[in-house]
């Protein structure tokens, strides 16, 4: 749990006038973190499985994965 408690503290939180207000408090959102990149993990599994029966979708040619 440490990794993604270090990776989720360098993410900024903005407030609404854009500025940014400070970082993520990852020791409290831990379980979130992991089960968000676990949604990640799945859906990456499941775009690679419509690949595989549509090879030649475009669907997410321009699509920012960042």
């Amino acid at each position: 749990m440490s990794c993604i408690s270090k990776q989720y503290s360098s993410v900024e939180v903005y407030g609404g006038n854009g500025n940014v207000i400070g970082t993520v408090n990852s020791n409290i959102t831990v379980e979130e973190n992991i089960a968000d990149n676990g949604g990640v993990k799945v859906a990456r599994a499941a775009y690679h499985a419509f690949l595989k029966d549509h090879p030649h979708s475009t669907a997410a040619v321009n699509i920012s994965f960042s």
